[in-house]
């Protein structure tokens, strides 16, 4: 597969540039180190959502 060099910018405007095959994988190696994500226990989620924490659906557009 081809790769080619995609420029990413986070919301405080830090740019790096990152050969990758595809957009989701420069984002993803981009974001390495920033987060961690890990399936959310019952807790987990009664504990969000009672801090106002908005669950959100993967693929869809969000409001910035």
């Amino acid at each position: 597969m081809s790769t080619r060099i995609y420029k990413v910018t986070n919301k405080a405007g830090i740019t790096q540039g990152i050969r990758a095959a595809t957009q989701a994988q420069a984002i993803r190696h981009a974001a390495r180190g920033e987060y961690k994500a890990a399936v959310a226990s019952q807790d987990d989620i009664v504990s969000m959502m009672s801090a106002g924490v908005k669950i959100e659906e993967a693929g869809k557009e969000q409001d910035d």
